[in-house]
């Protein structure tokens, strides 16, 4: 007697989905090789495999985005659909992407409220946003109208639990720390 893929038991092909869809530790897009290959191409295979396992690709993988030029993260969100983009529950995100430190006032790349935007209104089930910066402010009006500014869309979205940022440990991270805790985040120094 036969027996093809789809005749096995749904919890046998989750689990099978998930070894091959699901990375341990953060997932770069970019990054090819090693342990990070995915067997995405199961996907492909019929429509209700691809209706099964999307879920796992997209909700159980932490995606990271650090590497990544700020347009990426907006295009891939586009390119894989609000539907798919609403499994996604973890995600790192490099920001801000900072324009001109000593002006008088803080000028962001116009790319960083475009992703917050496009996150805020597609990553519905997000739970955990990373922020990772390295790029230290001396003036704490700066620091202080920066973060105001993210959390003012990472704030929006209901299903996040938390938000941890990743700051390196230099000159100026003490103060970045004491205002991103005062704003209930958690911090990791690196």
């Amino acid at each position: 007697m036969s027996t093809n893929f789809l005749s096995l038991p749904p919890e046998i092909r989750c689990e099978i989905y998930k070894y091959l869809l699901v990375h341990k530790g953060y997932f770069c897009l970019f990054y090819r090789g090693g342990d990070q290959e995915l067997a995405s191409n199961i996907l492909c295979t019929n429509k209700m495999i691809f209706n099964e396992a999307r879920s796992l690709l997209y909700g159980h993988n932490r995606f990271d985005f650090t590497t990544c030029k700020s347009d990426f993260v907006f295009q891939f969100l586009d390119q894989i659909g609000r539907h798919n983009a609403s499994y996604i529950r973890y995600m790192r995100i490099e920001f801000p992407y900072l324009c001109d430190l000593d002006s008088e006032r803080l000028i962001l790349e116009y790319g960083i409220f475009r992703i917050l935007a496009k996150i805020q209104s597609d990553c519905t089930n997000l739970r955990t946003a990373m922020r990772f910066n390295h790029h230290p402010l001396s003036n704490s009006f700066h620091l202080d109208d920066l973060l105001t500014r993210i959390a003012t869309y990472l704030e929006k979205i209901h299903s996040r639990h938390e938000i941890i940022g990743e700051i390196y440990e230099d000159s100026g991270s003490a103060i970045m720390k004491r205002e991103m805790e005062h704003r209930g985040w958690a911090v990791n120094v690196i």
